[in-house]
């Protein structure tokens, strides 16, 4: 048996009735079939894992990535030679994760194109901390188990923390609204993001984060004056050697380039 899990975007909008319709339509084809999975929608993403016989499966991927209904559609993993399912009970469970948002993605604040911004409350910075401390050695454990060709072998994330006062609300305009953060805390903590890859450092911090919490196994960097700002900060990081960099920024996109050739 094989399992194959993937990723793409939408080509266009699916109202929640569209992606309902597909669902029911897979759940019908699946069984007939003898094909389990399970389906993710959030937003113009589709996040699928579908398993089963080999030969049903890949006839099936033949139609699933001729679709025009979506696109960039990338393979994450692909698992063979299994003896069990993992869905054996879904002939294809479908979960609208928009539906759930409010529950699901909190802390997370705001998807921002290749990053997302998270909100922590300020007696959680030992929390904060330890969410980016867990992503590091995640992806440090990724990058280990893959070939020096496979792309997920450069697959890197920089984590700015800064503590302070923030505007919280809808911004925009009557048409589309956003709740978001905004203030020079935010900004702060995007430029401290931006500064990892300079110092070889996954997750960098400031001065008000220590200021927030009791917080252990913290070394200094360096300092830096932000863009748009006058006060030169203190900057910190963490002495786990999940944070640390094993590539400097300048080699990671010499790779980059050379695997996208």
């Amino acid at each position: 048996m094989k399992r194959v899990t993937y990723i793409s975007r939408f080509s266009r909008h699916l109202t929640g009735e569209e992606i309902q319709k597909i669902a029911e339509l897979s759940i019908r084809n699946n069984e007939r079939d003898g094909l389990t999975g399970v389906l993710f929608t959030y937003k113009d993403v589709f996040y699928q894992i579908i398993e089963g016989p080999v030969e049903i499966l890949d006839a099936r991927l033949s139609k699933i990535f001729a679709d025009d209904r979506h696109r960039d559609l990338f393979v994450l993993k692909v698992e063979l030679n299994l003896e069990t399912r993992a869905y054996s009970d879904w002939a294809m469970k479908t979960v609208i994760l928009d539906d759930s948002q409010d529950f699901l993605m909190r802390p997370v604040s705001e998807m921002l194109g290749d990053g997302l911004m998270a909100v922590f409350n300020a007696d959680e910075t030992a929390a904060s901390l330890e969410a980016v401390r867990q992503i590091s050695a995640k992806l440090k454990s990724l990058r280990a188990s893959r070939s020096a060709n496979d792309p997920f072998s450069l697959l890197f994330a920089g984590f700015g923390i800064s503590t302070g006062k923030v505007l919280e609300g809808n911004v925009g305009s009557v048409s589309r609204k956003d709740y978001t953060y905004l203030g020079d805390t935010v900004n702060t903590a995007a430029r401290l993001q931006a500064v990892t890859r300079k110092v070889g450092r996954s997750v960098i911090f400031d001065e008000s984060v220590l200021a927030a919490g009791n917080l252990s196994n913290v070394q200094p960097i360096g300092r830096y004056v932000p863009r748009g700002k006058d006060t030169e900060l203190r900057l910190f990081s963490l002495t786990d050697l999940a944070v640390r960099l094993e590539l400097p920024y300048d080699e990671l996109k010499a790779r980059i380039r050379d695997l996208a050739q």
